[in-house]
């Protein structure tokens, strides 16, 4: 039979509950009740800001790509007409 000494007490005992795990909505909400919205608002602006830029710059490259596809396919159709014009002329005459 254990005796007090040998049995740990109620709060020695090592607890079985784990603490709630933090998200990112209680995160959000820590920061924004420890700092003054002032404060926030300049991080938010720029990542928008940032967010906007790499949306145009996208769009953009994609524009480019999609012209450059269109003239580079128009050379190449009109390269095979005359190979194929070229090809069937000389086969009639030789």
């Amino acid at each position: 039979m254990p005796t007090d000494a040998e049995s740990p007490s109620p709060e020695e005992k090592p607890s079985t509950h784990l603490p709630p795990r933090p998200t990112a909505e209680t995160d959000l909400t820590s920061i924004l009740k420890s700092k003054a919205l002032e404060e926030t608002a300049p991080w938010i602006d720029n990542a928008l800001q940032q967010a906007l830029i790499y949306q145009k710059t996208i769009q953009d490259s994609l524009d480019i790509a999609i012209e450059s596809s269109k003239s580079r396919f128009s050379e190449i159709i009109t390269t095979s007409q005359a190979h194929f014009s070229q090809t069937i002329v000389s086969s009639l005459f030789y």
